[in-house]
């Protein structure tokens, strides 16, 4: 949603848009808030002690709600006069805490101001005693309601037809925390007047840090383009759809993007490339990222390269894994920009310069004019499992985009059955599943529902005992995903009517090399090299260019070799 926001959107795409947004961080919530408090009942969650500015932690909260509070025309004033400025004890988990407080003071607030405060309340030795409020101008509750509120899943309104949203997690989650860190909580307030949440939390004196960009920074987006521009990176992800999304965020703030699509092909890069920066996806057939990260530290002047993780994996003990394996830090994925731009510029090396020696960053081609695409509309309007308003919606009404995307689903998974079955008959339950849920992702993506649905049942059919037979849903799979592929090859047109490309021997010349020594190899690269230089080999070769795309596709590898040795310049011709 972030990056359709970005473009012009139509009014209507922009109401859609928000509403996915809001719902994803509602549900993003909810499963933070289960996935906390389950950790603090089983005694899994463990305290940090690092040092930090009370200020900056007290603007990091402003700014989370600043958006929903401007929305209702409420005001956030700060108050930290009478607290240390540097503290140190577990600056994650008191922010988490004090944005429990915080955002339900916007929710139950429809005008007047909130205040975040902290107070030195108590120093004994070295250990301090601090009070972190938030104050409101609200509703105001009754004893009764103030009674409940910090009970597990209870709230103050717990009626049928009850205002406001929330599963009431969020204020015991913010006691069990305080009682972690030795405090307690509590709450003042008055029906129709206001209330004041507080919970203290002991603490000692930090020490002064050497400011770096890890601090707060207003607008990593912008220094990452003023600075950063032409840096080499290396996104290391295995889901084609995945990698554009990556791609479109990087390239934004003009990184100079490599790809590679698995841990073997990372370490190979790395050897050839002395990247300013790589972004390691973990889970990844062939070699992990995990593996990868250990690989690459091992090699000779690589020892320092910041490598990232993505992940979606957000538990500690997913992180530690990430850090022994060598890597610096980790980006959750889906990531969210501002969080991703802020980390790149912290992890970026500070004197990193544009490769003179780096190729320009591809241009995306022009939209097609309106005739080309009214008639590919209409006929992708009659393919039964294909919700085009959906999979348009996702790329902002873009229909080369989502042209490209199509024709990226064709190429990848055309085959994802007759891997899944290979998987299963060699026991590698983790691929098969790997795999559906891929598979369910991608159709959700471009609209494709019913495909969507059938591999969620079979995602989860692979999670069950491995004597459950499988066959049934694969091959219910497998029939609407060959249905759904042979009613797009039959409307997309073909690509470079829709894609022009400028050809020459020298390009044509250089796409047919990299593709030999990849199809000698067995690589499944080959499939990505024939997709960006389909429109210039399908110029050149003509008919040929189709019988090999079709051997590429299948992998059938030794066909699309043999084709290829036959191809001689100046007498291009079809068998």
């Amino acid at each position: 949603t972030h990056l359709l926001r970005r473009d012009h959107v139509p009014p209507a795409h922009a109401e859609r848009l928000n509403k996915i947004a809001t719902a994803a961080r509602h549900l993003l919530e909810l499963i933070n808030g289960i996935l906390d408090f389950s950790k603090i009942e089983a005694g899994k969650l463990e305290l940090e002690f690092t040092d930090f500015h009370l200020s900056a932690l007290l603007d990091h909260v402003r700014s989370l709600i600043a958006d929903a509070a401007k929305e209702k025309g409420l005001t956030i004033a700060i108050d930290e006069s009478a607290a240390p400025q540097w503290l140190c004890g577990d600056a994650t988990r008191l922010r988490q805490a004090l944005l429990n407080y915080a955002s339900n003071a916007v929710k139950f607030t429809t005008q007047g101001e909130i205040i975040l405060r902290a107070r030195l309340q108590n120093e004994e030795d070295e250990r301090l005693t601090v009070c972190f409020e938030v104050q409101d101008t609200g509703v105001g509750l009754t004893q009764e309601q103030q009674s409940r509120l910090f009970n597990a899943f209870e709230q103050a309104d717990i009626s049928t037809t009850r205002q406001y949203g929330g599963t009431g997690l969020g204020l015991v989650i913010t006691r069990r925390l305080a009682k972690l860190m030795g405090g307690e909580v509590g709450i003042t307030s008055e029906l129709g007047q206001g209330s004041t949440f507080w919970f203290t939390a002991q603490l000692r004196r930090g020490q002064r840090l050497t400011p770096d960009l890890a601090a707060f920074v207003p607008d990593a987006e912008n220094a990452l383009r003023q600075h950063y521009v032409g840096a080499r990176v290396l996104l290391v992800e295995d889901n084609a759809i995945n990698r554009e999304v990556a791609l479109d965020l990087l390239r934004a703030v003009h990184l100079a993007v490599d790809t590679a699509v698995d841990g073997q092909d990372a370490l190979a890069k790395v050897q050839a490339t002395d990247y300013a920066l790589i972004l390691m996806d973990i889970q990844m057939p062939i070699m992990d990222g995990l593996e990868a990260t250990r690989a690459i530290r091992r090699l000779p002047g690589r020892e320092t390269t910041p490598i990232l993780a993505m992940t979606a994996n957000a538990f500690a003990e997913d992180r530690q894994r990430c850090l022994e394996a060598g890597m610096n830090d980790h980006v959750g994925k889906p990531a969210d920009p501002k969080t991703l731009f802020t980390t790149l510029l912290h992890w970026l090396p500070t004197k990193s310069a544009p490769d003179a020696n780096a190729p320009l960053l591809p241009v995306l081609p022009a939209v097609q004019p309106e005739a080309v695409h009214t008639d590919v509309l209409a006929s992708l309007e009659r393919i039964a499992d294909l919700d085009l308003d959906l999979g348009l919606s996702r790329v902002c009404g873009q229909v080369a985009s989502y042209l490209r995307l199509l024709r990226l689903f064709i190429a990848n998974h055309a085959h994802d059955m007759a891997r899944l079955r290979v998987a299963l008959t060699e026991g590698d339950r983790a691929s098969a599943q790997r795999i559906a849920h891929s598979l369910k992702g991608i159709a959700g993506t471009l609209g494709a529902t019913q495909l969507q649905q059938l591999a969620a049942a079979l995602e989860q059919a692979t999670q069950q005992p491995s004597g459950v037979d499988l066959e049934r849903q694969i091959a219910a799979v497998e029939a609407q995903q060959q249905t759904l592929i042979m009613a797009l090859e039959a409307a997309l047109p073909i690509e470079d009517a829709v894609l022009p490309v400028a050809v020459n021997a020298a390009q044509v010349d250089a796409a047919l090399a990299r593709l030999k020594a990849l199809l000698l190899e067995d690589d499944m690269r080959a499939n990505e090299v024939f997709r960006e230089s389909a429109g210039a080999l399908r110029v050149a070769l003509g008919p040929v260019a189709d019988q090999m795309e079709r051997h590429i596709n299948a992998f059938d590898y030794l066909e699309a070799l043999a084709l290829l040795n036959k191809i001689h310049v100046g007498n291009l011709e079809a068998d």
